[in-house]
């Protein structure tokens, strides 16, 4: 017996479908590890002085929402 050859095609996202995928993935918060890396910026910047971790967290959390909802 003769063994069929299968394809394999990996099935493409419609068009509309990324679009949508794109539209929600926008619309979540910015990750936690980029807050906190860019909050950690904000500290270097200021001369690693501390006592302002919230401050910093708080900053870096509205600057990435403000640029992912761009």
């Amino acid at each position: 017996m003769a063994k069929q050859a299968v394809s394999r095609k990996t099935p493409s996202t419609p068009p509309k479908a990324q679009k949508k995928m794109l539209s929600l993935a926008r619309a979540l918060p910015p990750a936690h590890d980029a807050i906190a890396m860019r909050a950690f910026e904000l500290y270097l910047s200021r001369g690693a002085m501390d006592g302002s971790d919230v401050t910093d967290w708080m900053m870096a959390e509205r600057e990435l929402s403000a640029t992912s909802s761009s």
